[in-house]
């Protein structure tokens, strides 16, 4: 079974992000092989600060720079970003999380996929 986390990466996330993949690696079960893809929402976000994050598994990232100038509202860009990172997770699972929370749990990702059968197909927060 695997998992793909994606993030989307928008202005100013990049230290945010570097916190979020610290947590996970941390609080995140043994059990599960995971993968973090990043959906990069403009081309002013420092992709040298995303590249060097120190990550226990493979970091995938994806741009996002080409409505950088079609749109002005950041909303419009990080939800054309969402189905960037959509379209390109190919795992059994996926979670898409912002990159400003925190996993307060251990094991997490157990917890989150016991919820899902064949009649939920998704979950999410409150």
């Amino acid at each position: 079974m695997n998992l793909q986390i994606g993030i989307p990466c928008g202005l100013n996330s990049e230290k945010y992000t570097e916190h979020l993949i610290n947590n996970i690696d941390i609080t995140i079960s043994k059990s599960i092989d995971y993968e973090l893809v990043l959906g990069v929402t403009n081309s002013r976000v420092d992709l040298n600060y995303l590249k060097k994050i120190k990550a226990k598994k493979k970091i995938k990232i994806l741009k996002n720079f080409f409505f950088n100038n079609l749109f002005r509202s950041g909303s419009t860009g990080h939800g054309i970003t969402l189905n960037l990172i959509y379209k390109n997770m190919t795992a059994d699972y996926g979670l898409i999380i912002d990159s400003d929370v925190a996993f307060l749990d251990f094991d997490w990702d157990e917890t989150f996929l016991k919820l899902l059968n064949k009649r939920i197909i998704i979950a999410g927060s409150e």
